[in-house]
Formats: structure tokens, sequence, C-alpha cells
């Protein structure tokens, strides 16, 4: 406690010397710098919080580090994974300017095993509302801090040794870091309840991570699957939702059929997921999938990750939030994320897709289901496009491609039954779209009860019969037979991208 005016005086002094310090190192100083004896991270955005604790705290000896942003909170703590001496304690509030303290806590509690977490905050309801457990948990009372600091130190020495088991490698630590400093506060989202297990979608080298969301008191389950692509050997694919359900009801599609509400109503679309539900995907995958695990365990990381949207959900209908998600996504260095947005939006949505910057989405390609060029059948097997002219649609992405050369092409997949295997609708195709040299085509068979028309399985040689058949017609654009391991369910995200070998075929 503080009783004379000399001791008074002597704070006072320190305090000042301490926020000029503060100030001309843009909002980072070291106490203790050159102390080999453990060491604490304290990260606030208020220097006087900041000075007080480390006042309280410098007597046990360890080096301290403070900082006044998140950006320096992550810079810090990775300087130290490189340096092989993580932090034994991080002191973080859960406000921090205007971002969010929560999202950095969690990422200190899931990828390094050795920094301890204290949470010291005025907000006790906020406190009592997080979704995960810290260390320890104190209320921010600085007066308490200044004049009685026993237990504050107290509580700090017994948070110096590791309380968590360690089972992950410095590279793992590094790469996983600073692949999760551009997902920010997107991790805090209400998503929880995880489990992995292998892959239900007919490959036994896939993993299924299933994880809880709750929407309006009720609990959905989210599914993202992390699978090799196995035409390519420097690539990891993570297949995500954007939506729970999905609005177009395409009868073929069995994912609007299995939500549940909080009434126990049966609902086929509860509502589209935010950019941060997204990106919270691909953090679970990173830090839950053993394929993953195994990409991030090397000093340099050669491969790279696909993300496909690919789940649940119509990524055009909910375009905003997907982009929001790709560009925060695309900032993730090591590894370097590429995307594709799989659909089978109707015009509409496809033209706003195009006017608010699809082209300008870093390493973004598109895949668009249109099982059939006659519209007659496209009534049946594409519900999402049945009324729409696709020429106007193509015409539009022709415009795009002309406005930005060096964009990928788009594909557009072809899932065959005996209803569209025909030579009819290769002719259709030939006819309607051999002027438009950005597409590529993708052709896979459906497996037999996918659909409800009559004896609708295709053989592996009967989709190679229809690809003779598109170039016979005269289709000249690139053209692929996929190989699908798990049922198709029905002809957008679903069928593209997961779970598919393809090869070039001649």
């Amino acid at each position: 406690m503080i009783t004379s005016n000399t001791e008074r005086r002597e704070h006072q002094a320190g305090r000042l010397k301490f926020l000029a310090n503060l100030r001309e190192s843009d909002g980072l100083v070291t106490i203790n710098e050159s102390s080999e004896d453990g060491s604490i991270l304290i990260v606030d955005d208020d220097p006087n919080t900041l000075w007080v604790l480390t006042h309280a705290l410098k007597k046990l000896g360890k080096k301290i580090v403070c900082v006044l942003s998140i950006a320096m909170a992550n810079q810090a703590t990775l300087d130290s994974l490189k340096a092989h001496k993580p932090f034994n304690l991080g002191i973080f509030d859960l406000n921090v300017g205007t971002e969010i303290g929560e999202g950095l806590v969690r990422r200190v509690m899931d990828i390094i095993p050795r920094m301890n977490v204290l949470i010291i905050s005025a907000e006790h309801v906020r406190v009592g509302l997080l979704t995960f457990v810290p260390d320890e948990i104190m209320l921010k009372d600085l007066g308490r801090f200044i004049n009685h600091p026993k237990y504050l130190i107290e509580v700090v020495n017994g948070l110096l040794q590791p309380r968590r088991k360690n089972i992950y490698s410095w590279n793992l630590q590094v790469n996983r870091w600073r692949m999760s400093i551009p997902m920010g506060s997107a991790i805090i989202c209400g998503v929880n309840r995880i489990t992995t297990r292998p892959s239900d979608k007919g490959r036994d080298d896939g993993e299924k991570i299933t994880s809880q969301v709750q929407v309006d008191g009720a609990y959905f389950c989210l599914n993202t699957y992390v699978y090799p692509k196995e035409d390519d050997p420097h690539a990891v694919s993570i297949a995500v939702q954007c939506a729970l359900g999905c609005r177009h009801m395409c009868p073929k599609c069995r994912a609007h059929k299995h939500h549940i509400d909080a009434s126990g109503k049966g609902v086929a679309f509860v509502r589209s997921f935010t950019a941060n539900e997204i990106i919270v995907q691909p953090y679970l995958a990173m830090n839950h999938s053993t394929l993953l695990r195994e990409m991030l365990d090397t000093k340099v990381v050669t491969k790279r990750v696909v993300l496909y949207f690919s789940g649940e959900g119509e990524p055009s209908d909910n375009f905003d939030n997907c982009a929001e998600a790709i560009k925060r996504l695309a900032e993730i260095e090591i590894p370097q994320f590429y995307f594709v947005i799989t659909s089978i939006g109707d015009s509409e949505k496809l033209a706003y897709f195009l006017r608010q910057g699809y082209a300008k989405l870093p390493r973004t390609s598109h895949h668009w289901s249109v099982d059939s060029a006659i519209p007659w059948k496209r009534k049946i097997l594409q519900p999402g496009s049945k009324d729409d002219d696709l020429d106007e649609i193509l015409a539009r992405y022709r415009a795009i491609w002309h406005e930005s050369p060096g964009r990928p092409g788009i594909t557009i997949s072809i899932t065959l039954s005996k209803f569209n295997a025909t030579r009819e609708d290769a002719i259709a195709f030939a006819r309607r779209y051999r002027r438009f040299a950005m597409l590529r085509y993708k052709v896979s068979k459906r497996k037999k009860g996918d659909l409800d028309l009559a004896d609708n399985d295709v053989t592996t040689a009967e989709a190679r019969n229809f690809c003779r058949m598109l170039r016979e017609a005269g289709v000249q654009n690139e053209i692929r037979l996929r190989r699908i391991y798990g049922n198709i369910n029905d002809g957008c995200g679903q069928t593209i991208g997961d779970f598919e070998q393809s090869c070039s075929y001649q």
C-alpha cells in the first residue's frame, strides 16, 4: 500500500515514465527484458491498466511484455513461438480498442498449450457468457492492484507453470498461430461441442468435423469436411457450409429434410451464415483435422488449401458474407487459400454475384451446375435455374471475362442420369455454348437412388460416352470426367468438389 508522500511521488514518476515509453515505442513496452526466468504478456488498450499490472508484477522478476493492441499481441506471440520461448502467461482484457479480446484468448488456449490465460475484466456479465473456460478470471480493480497487490501476485505466480499438456511441435504452433491471425474474432461465434470422425461421404481418407451452432434456442449441426485432393498432391480441401438448410428445395436434395427447430418442427431453411460463421469452419479444421495438422507440422509449408463452398446453402443467396469470408481468409499467407464457389444460382442472384465483384475476389473460381441445356429438363433437374435464360447468364460472364483478363474460366457441372445423358443434351450444350471460350465442363455420373426417376443410374462407360458426344457435337472446351465417392444429393455445391477425383477426358 502507498502511504507516504515519497512513495506517491515515486509511483507517479514511474507511471509517467512508463506512459512516455509506451508512446515512444508505439504501444509496446518490455520490462525485465534480460530475464530468462519466464515471461508474461499483458494485453490491454488502457495504458494506465498496463502500468498498474506491470508495477504490481515486476517484483516477480519475470520478463513482462505490455501491448496496446491485438495486432501487437499477435506479433509478440508469433516472435516468442519462433524463438521457442512462448510466454508462460497471457493477461487479457475482453475489449482491446475496437477489437474483441475473446478471439485472441481462445486462439492461445487452442494453439499454445504452454501459455496459460488470465482474463482481467470489469465486465462480469460478459465474462459469465464466455463459451470457453480460461485458466483464471479476475475482476478489474486498479485501486486494489495498486494498494493490495498480494492477491494478484499469488494468482499470477500460480499460473507460471503450464496447466495443459503440450502435444504440438514448434512448427505446428507457429504455422497454426500465423494461419489464425486473419481469422480474428470469428472463432468465438458460438460454435462448440466439436467431434472429429472419418468422413461418411464414401472416402476413408477424409475427415468430418461436426460442431454445434445455436440459433433461436435450437442447436444445429455444422459439418465441415477435410480431405486430400487426389488429383493434386500439393493441396488439401476443406468443404464448408454457408447456411443451415437451403431455400431452393430441389427435389433430389436431402439437405433440407434434417433440420429441427426449437419446437421440434422440421425446417428446410434456418438462416444464412455470417462471415464469421463461415471463417470458423476452417479454423476448426485447422485445430481438429489430422490432415491439416500434418500439413502444417513442417518448417516450410508447401501445400495449399482449397476451400469449397460446397456444403449446405446456396452461395449466391449469401454472396456478401461468402465474399467477406473469402477476402479475410485470402490474407492468410501460409498456407495460401484458394476458393471455389459452387452454385445453382438463378439469373437474378448470379447477376448480383457478378455486379458485386466476383471477378475481384482473390484466387476464386466458380462452379455452376447446369445439368441440362434443354429448358424442360431443367424444370426437373435444376429448379434453381429452371426458368432462367442460360444464354443471358453466360453472356454476363463473357463480359466479365473480357473486362478481367486472366480470370479462371467458369466450370459448368453436369451430373448425369439416364434422363440427361443423351445425344440431345450434348447437342444442346454444343449449340448454346460453343462460343463461350471461358467454359470448362465437368461431367459426373449419378448413383442409383439419388433422383426419383426410373432407371436413373449411369455407368462410367456411359458417362465417358456422353463426353465423346459433347466432342462430336462440337464442344472444344476442356472436359473433365469426375468420379464421385459418395451419393450425389443435388446439383449444386453438394456435388461439386466434394470427394471427387478429376481426370482429363481426351
